[in-house]
């Protein structure tokens, strides 16, 4: 049977495809619609084929974290991030919901409420089904011209309240370090944009902008010098990395790892959030939130839950 496929890139049409995913050596062979792993360990490519498609659901089921293990566990992880003096590292936790839904309606709908994400509809036998509708560019490129994006810290887009010393030293770390990514490859035109607010369906983040040239060639070595950004990791990168491996109590799998098209003309790279795992009968979105040495637990537990409403609002109005 074969693998199914369905995109859209922001403001673009839809694209329906089926054949088959195959994993690669890197992210440095990822020509055409891949998806990656968090830590690009696996990388699949997608060729297209005339083979009968059919959704595919793994059977490792994934087990929910509870507020109160969850809370347990970032007590954990923001006293090895003091102890540690990191400036930054992302706890991530599942949230389980125990339904159907047709799933090309889901993702019709995910399309027709995210107009300025990248949505995807992807099945097959190697990784079973994952869906989301992600806000976060890591590339978007048309021949030579380019830009990226720092996106971190996390508010209800309905508050009233202002940033914080927490949201704003989050973010900064990102953006010193896609900074400091794009001076290794020594691109030409690099232009830092302000720091402004963006909405993301129920939340809104700070986001600052980069614009810069880059040649074709050079598009996927960049994309492996900035993932993961500290938006998904951390600060300092490596000692991040290693604290949610020792502390998260699940693969993250396609969670925070990189999805989209890369090719001679255009890339349109983004990194893999406010996505699900969809199985039989249940559906695990995935939810992280950034920790600094400011953190408050609970906050941070709270912050998951409004991330989860990305998802979970356009379900709800989904028929089973």
């Amino acid at each position: 049977m074969g693998d199914i496929l369905h995109y859209r890139i922001p403001n673009q049409k839809s694209i329906s495809l089926f054949g088959k995913f195959t994993k690669v050596k890197s992210i440095l062979n990822a020509v055409g619609f891949f998806v990656s792993d968090f830590e690009k360990q696996n990388v699949f490519v997608f060729e297209s084929n005339e083979s009968k498609p059919s959704f595919c659901y793994s059977k490792n089921l994934i087990q929910e974290q509870s507020k109160e293990d969850y809370i347990e566990t970032g007590e954990a992880f923001l006293s090895k991030i003091k102890t540690n003096n990191f400036s930054k590292a992302i706890l991530s936790r599942v949230k389980l919901i125990d339904r159907t839904v047709d799933l090309f309606q889901l993702y019709e709908a995910l399309c027709a409420t995210y107009e300025n994400a990248f949505v995807y509809l992807i099945s097959s036998e190697t990784f079973g089904t994952w869906i989301g509708a992600t806000p976060e560019v890591l590339i978007h490129r048309e021949k030579n011209s380019a830009k990226t994006m720092s996106l971190a810290g996390t508010l209800p887009v309905d508050t009233s309240d202002s940033w914080s010393v927490k949201e704003l030293e989050e973010q900064a770390f990102v953006t010193t370090f896609i900074r400091e990514q794009l001076s290794k490859l020594d691109l030409d035109g690099v232009e830092q944009g302000e720091l402004h607010t963006v909405k993301a369906g129920p939340v809104k983040h700070l986001k600052t902008e980069f614009k810069f040239n880059v040649l074709e060639n050079q598009v996927l070595e960049l994309t492996s010098l900035l993932h993961p950004t500290p938006a998904v990791s951390g600060v300092p990168r490596v000692g991040a990395i290693s604290l949610i491996n020792e502390l998260e109590k699940h693969d993250r799998q396609f969670y925070s790892g990189l999805i989209g098209v890369h090719n001679e003309q255009n890339s349109d790279i983004f990194v893999n959030l406010r996505c699900a795992q969809v199985f039989d009968e249940r559906i695990a979105l995935y939810l992280g939130g950034g920790y600094t040495q400011n953190s408050l637990v609970h906050k941070e537990w709270a912050e998951t839950e409004a991330k989860s409403a990305t998802l979970l609002n356009v379900i709800k109005n989904i028929e089973n």
